[in-house]
């Protein structure tokens, strides 16, 4: 058990135990008091001594009163720890009454005054996914809801109720000194009209802010827009789609076999969000671990022909590294089993019906025969009952001797470090890949270099260059009039002209010396890895035609690069800015001073 989780139980038990407490101490006062007063009033006269007065005398001391103790004098035992305990459960009582009238007042104040929390704004699944992630995590979260979904929280979380497109209760969730910020309500207009409100707001320190789109292509087009912005961020706003993050993490461990003697053939049911993302980031992840091996993909769906005609149009990659093959029929049809295709490697299943995707799983035994962990069923809303398969102890359900695979994709698609994915990381994950399949293509060979290694096993230092790199494509096309576009229908794939490359050239040539002298690199005759020292740290006038090959062959291949990724370029301006004139320095200028 984690030291969080161990703090969490041991609040629980503190909050039970509490609770427990004082009506064990109301009782005792109860016991207590009618045995104290029975000795009481057995030596007075003036007070009636039967059952009901002694009861009646007793609850009197809740009140902080009872006339048979007005006198004073010498008290039975019993009843001198009974007139104490009981004012004690009254004060305890206008207390938790109190907090109980003002418990949202309190909220919205202990929320204002918190300080580097995370704010989960929405009442979708993935907002409650997300702040149990955060809450796993031992972050404190604010959770902004609307009054009629949720009411109260749980201990460790305060419950913000009231509309998070109002600029007044963002202050009131403390949105001023909060840490990040998760818009993730199921209606994409509401949470762009959150971020709108978010802007509005002055803030001392950066706010991170995570916004859910279900839809991956209008994820793109958001995503895009932002790359292209020549300003500098308040925000930091990274547009996420829980799809394809939970594909890429589950393709991280479950990629299908390969075969040495025939193609690796996969079965996809369903053309939901998921799989369409699925197919991508199958085909994407395979280009890179099998290159060369062949991979045959089937659909199954209604509207299957479509959906792969889409994805095909939109990431050109996937037609070249799968066969696709398209088997247009309602995915509830299977449980007729008359499917014609033989068992497959591995059998995806991914429909927006949860319980019709689990019938099929649990009852083809057509799909049984591929070997342990074979067929992969995503579940979302369904997500705990991968616990009764493959959760810890006692498995409740049998996986068909661990053929079945119950994949939380909620679950995964909000993985804390997947969530904040963004689409510069994204590009620069891709520019990496890219280079990989080039020096794997020339015959080098994989882990032979520190950069020839997965992106996953990439020192820091490599990821934070091609970070660099791609966070500044969008200031590059901005530069020669360009801009990207989801959706490559109308993109003309040869847009940039050649003083366009001589231009970009030189913008990314600028762009890696301002990198290189933040990181500690200075100008130096020889390549010094240990003095942090590069003969290509000066003016581009001054550069080698063999570096500066490498600055257009970068950007020579961007048009290629941000396919891979869903985009195209577009020309929006049709007259770029000149090239402006290179900078000449003084024949007697040592190399030395110059910048970079």
């Amino acid at each position: 058990m984690t030291a969080p989780d161990e703090r969490r139980g041991w609040s629980r038990a503190a909050a039970v135990s509490w609770r427990l407490l004082f009506p064990a101490i109301a009782i005792a006062a109860v016991v207590l008091g009618y045995r104290g007063m029975g000795t009481l009033l057995a030596g007075q006269d003036e007070f009636a001594n039967n059952l009901w007065d002694r009861l009646y005398y007793t609850l009197q001391l809740f009140v902080l009163g009872a006339p048979p103790l007005d006198e004073g004098g010498t008290l039975p035992a019993s009843l001198q720890a009974a007139r104490f305990l009981a004012p004690a459960v009254t004060i305890y009582a206008v207390v938790e009454t109190v907090r109980l009238l003002f418990a949202t007042e309190l909220t919205r104040l202990r929320a204002r005054r918190s300080r580097g929390h995370a704010i989960v704004c929405g009442d979708s699944m993935v907002a409650d996914a997300l702040t149990a992630r955060l809450a796993e995590g031992g972050r404190r979260v604010v959770r902004v809801v609307r009054p009629e979904e949720r009411a109260g929280g749980r201990r460790g979380m305060l419950v913000v109720p009231g509309d998070s497109t109002r600029t007044g209760l963002l202050r009131g969730a403390g949105i001023h000194r909060a840490e990040s910020l998760y818009v993730c309500s199921g209606d994409t207009a509401r949470n762009l009209s959150v971020v709108l409100a978010v802007a509005g707001v002055e803030r001392k320190g950066p706010l991170r802010v995570h916004v859910q789109v279900d839809d991956p292509e209008l994820c793109l087009a958001l995503q895009a827009r932002r790359l292209g912005r020549r300003e500098e961020d308040r925000l930091a706003v990274n547009f996420f789609n829980w799809h394809e993050r939970a594909a890429h993490a589950l393709l991280s461990d479950r990629l299908p076999p390969m075969h040495p003697d025939r193609p690796t053939r996969v079965m996809v049911i369903g053309a939901s969000w998921f799989a369409r993302t699925l197919i991508v980031e199958l085909a994407r992840t395979w280009r890179i671990r099998a290159a060369g091996h062949p991979l045959e993909v089937i659909v199954v769906d209604a509207h299957a022909w479509e959906a792969v005609h889409r994805l095909q149009r939109l990431y050109p990659f996937v037609g070249e590294v799968c066969r696709l093959v398209t088997r247009n029929r309602d995915v509830a049809s299977l449980l007729d089993g008359d499917l014609p295709d033989a068992p497959s490697d591995r059998v995806y299943i991914c429909c927006d019906n949860e319980e019709v995707g689990l019938k099929i799983a649990l009852t083809m035994d057509h799909f049984w025969r591929g070997g342990p962990r074979s067929v992969i069923v995503r579940l979302g809303q369904l997500g705990g009952l991968a616990q009764a398969f493959h959760g810890p102890g006692e498995r409740l359900l049998d996986p068909v001797s661990g053929t079945l695979d119950m994949f939380d994709a909620l679950r995964a698609g909000t993985d804390l470090t997947l969530t904040e994915d963004s689409l510069t990381e994204r590009l620069a994950r891709t520019i990496h890949e890219r280079y990989l399949r080039q020096q794997l293509a020339a015959g080098a060979s994989l882990g032979a270099t520190p950069a020839l290694r997965p992106w996953d096993r990439l020192a820091a230092d490599l990821r934070a260059a091609n970070r660099a790199q791609a966070a500044d494509i969008g200031a590059k096309l901005n530069e020669v009039g360009c801009a990207l576009a989801p959706n490559p229908v109308w993109g003309d794939p040869d847009v940039l002209t050649g003083e366009m490359l001589e231009q970009l050239a030189r913008h990314e040539h600028e762009r890696w010396c301002a990198f290189k002298e933040s990181t500690g690199w200075r100008y130096g005759p020889e390549r010094d890895e240990l003095n942090r020292r590069h003969p290509d740290l000066v003016d581009w006038n001054r550069l080698s035609e063999t570096a500066r090959a490498k600055d257009f062959d970068a950007v020579k291949q961007l048009p290629e690069l941000l396919a891979d990724a869903g985009f195209r370029i577009v020309r929006v301006r049709p007259d770029p800015p000149a090239i402006p004139a290179p900078r000449v320095a003084g024949d007697n200028q040592d190399l030395t001073t110059l910048p970079g």
